[in-house]
Order: C-alpha cells, then sequence, then structure tokens
C-alpha cells in the first residue's frame, strides 16, 4: 500500500470515529460529512493507483531462460547463470526419484525471484514461482521443492495424507533412514519394537499399512495407551474430562484410556512411525522400482495405500518391508568408541559433578 492510500485509509477512518465525538448532529448532516469523507477517499485512492503501479514496475528487470532436462526457468539476468546451474543440479535429483514423470515438468516455467534484492521478471500465465538466494546450491534445493509439490499433487490424496505430504527428494536418504532407527528404538510401541526384531506384520502395524480407523489400537498396548494419554491430553482438557482421565492415569483402566483416544484429534497422537519414516519408505519403493515407479505409483490411484506402494516398488509390501528394514538397520549410527585415556578422563569428570550435586540444597 502506497503512502498516499495509507494516509487516505487512516483520515478516512479517523473522520468516522470522531463523527460521535462531535456535537450531536442531525441524520442529514452526518449523511453528508459521510459523503464527503468517501470522495475525498476515493480521490486519494485513485491518485494512489498510479504511485503503487510504479513502485510495482520498479521491481521488474528483464529476463532471461535457462533449462536443464525437462527444468526451465525464467530469471533476472543477473542470476541466469546460477539459475542455470541450480537447474542443472535438481534435474538429475528429480530423476533419481520421480524418474520417466520428471518430464512432465518440460510443460510448467518455473520463475525465479530474487530475495537480495527484491527483483521480479515477467512470466506467462499458469508459472510457478519461487524466491531463492542468487546461488546455485539455494537455487537448486528450491527447484527441487517446488518440482515435487507439483509432481507430488498427481498422487492419490489417501497416498498423499497417509505420508503426510508430498515426495521430495533427500539426497541424504541414509541419514532419514538413521532417524527412524532411533523411532524403532524409542517408540513406546509395541508394534515398533516388533517390526525392530523383525516381524514384518509389527512394520506393517506401525506403518499403518493399510490406514485403519483407531489407528492407535495397532501401535499401542494398554500401558503405551496410558502413556500416550498423559503425553497428549493438556491441563485445559482435562478439566472436562477428569474423572475420564483419573480412570486412564491413576486407576489404569485401558477402556477409559482408549475411549479418551477417541476423542482426540488423530493428528495430535503420535504415530511410531510418523511422516520422515514414511516418507522415507516411499522412496526406498521408488529407488527400488526404477525409472517407472512414480508413474505405477500415480497409476495405481484408488487402490489400498499398502497396494499402490508395493506397485511402486513393483514387489510385494512385506518384500519391500523386509528391504526398507535391512537398509534401517545398516543405517544405525555409529557406536562412539574411547580411548582408554578419554574413558579415565570422562569418569573422573563424572565424579566431580556427582559430587558438586551432592553439594546442592536440593540433595541435602
Amino acid at each position: 500500500m502506497s503512502e498516499v492510500r495509507r494516509a487516505a485509509v487512516v483520515a478516512f477512518v479517523t473522520g468516522l470515529v470522531a463523527v460521535p465525538l462531535l456535537r450531536a448532529q442531525s441524520v442529514p448532516e452526518l449523511r453528508e460529512r459521510v459523503r464527503r469523507l468517501e470522495q475525498a477517499f476515493r480521490a486519494a485512492d485513485a491518485a494512489a493507483g498510479p504511485a503503487d503501479s510504479a513502485a510495482r514496475q520498479a521491481n521488474f528487470v528483464p529476463g532471461d531462460s535457462a533449462t536443464a532436462g525437462g527444468l526451465h526457468v525464467l530469471a533476472p539476468r543477473a542470476a541466469v547463470g546460477n539459475a542455470r546451474a541450480g537447474a542443472e543440479r535438481a534435474w538429475p535429483i528429480l530423476q533419481s526419484v520421480f524418474g520417466t514423470e520428471a518430464g512432465i515438468l518440460a510443460t510448467t516455467d518455473f520463475v525465479l525471484q530474487l530475495q537480495r534484492p527484491s527483483q521480479v521478471v515477467a512470466a506467462p500465465r499458469g508459472a510457478r514461482r519461487f524466491t531463492a538466494e542468487n546461488s546455485a546450491p539455494d537455487i537448486a534445493n528450491r527447484l527441487v521443492w517446488e518440482a515435487s509439490q507439483l509432481l507430488s499433487a498427481r498422487l492419490d490424496p489417501p497416498l498423499y495424507n497417509w505420508m503426510g505430504g508430498a515426495v521430495v527428494p533427500d539426497q541424504h536418504l541414509d541419514r532419514m533412514l538413521r532417524a527412524t532407527y532411533i523411532d524403532l528404538l524409542s517408540a513406546p510401541s509395541r508394534a515398533a519394537r516388533r517390526c525392530f526384531l523383525g516381524a514384518l506384520d509389527g512394520c506393517r502395524d506401525a506403518f499403518d499399512l493399510p490406514p485403519t480407523a483407531e489407528s492407535f489400537r495397532r501401535w499401542y498396548g494398554p500401558a503405551e495407551r496410558r502413556l500416550i494419554v498423559q503425553e497428549t491430553i493438556t491441563s485445559e482438557d482435562m478439566r472436562t474430562i477428569a474423572e475420564l482421565y483419573g480412570d486412564c492415569v491413576t486407576r489404569g483402566d485401558d477402556s477409559a484410556c482408549v475411549r479418551l483416544l477417541q476423542r482426540t484429534p488423530e493428528s495430535a497422537i503420535p504415530a511410531p512411525l510418523g511422516r520422515p519414516a514414511r516418507t522415507g519408505l516411499v522412496q526406498v519403493a521408488l529407488e527400488l522400482g526404477g525409472p517407472g515407479a512414480f508413474h505405477r505409483l500415480t497409476a495405481a490411484a484408488g487402490r489400498p495405500v499398502d497396494a499402490q506402494v508395493a506397485a511402486a516398488a513393483g514387489m510385494p509390501l512385506d518384500s519391500l518391508l523386509a528391504v526398507w528394514r535391512a537398509r534401517v538397520l545398516a543405517a544405525r549410527p555409529k557406536p562412539v568408541t574411547l580411548e582408554a585415556k578419554g574413558a579415565w578422563v570422562a569418569l573422573i569428570w563424572g565424579a566431580v559433578f556427582g559430587l558438586l550435586s551432592l553439594r546442592s540444597t536440593r540433595w541435602r
């Protein structure tokens, strides 16, 4: 909003607020006052239009195009070199996950808007604008993100919702699988523990494949449900369900815990294997399925979610889960080994901090 238009709005509002503060006026006088204020506002607004348009045009700069594979990027001339380098980085990353379907991107123009300085190029209707720094790595990352959103919009909605969002290629898939290893070990879920120990039906339950109503029943046993209730029910909600909460948490009544979780939004109940693990499973499926995997994934729309994921991998779901589990175990964090000298140093410092803690008032 220009300064002229902002001043007009302030004056108009001030005039309206000031009306009750004036002496008593007749209805015709009030109407005339409002009419004059509206007339002044319209005049100021009309004068501000060209100023706003000139301000917008000041940010528009001549553009040029950069192409790599199926990616076509329109960019300010000052950034076209980095745009080309960014597109060259992004294209093989997109191909590695979306395969032949990445070719669909050739029908879309991606328009780079620089963050600093703010520069915009004119673009055809339907182009996808994205904002990035004038650097090849940042442009590549933003291109991968934008293109992934566009391609993932072709997925079956139940699959998209199960994943919790789009498939975005992760160049560090092993890092994601390493985090999943920790989830399998730390989640208070019997399904996750069974999956970790090699029971593939436990993996299906931990992933909620196929998705089911009240999936918390698959994930957690009675003692675990009580713990989940304690984590998810807020003190504000507790006031209205104090008796039911007490039956669940204090008296250990699992039926009360179930009723509480049934009243809790599904999104508020933590899944043992959530969005990162689910997208990791889909990325493993796309990797195993080869260049046509994403096409098979989109072509399987309407089938159960587990059948869609299996179709992408080109193998039964249990076979995919077995490969995924082996990859997760292989990606486990490496144990840290201390030399004898380092171990003694750690032990001495531990003893020092232990003695200091005994001197604090908390332990007296």
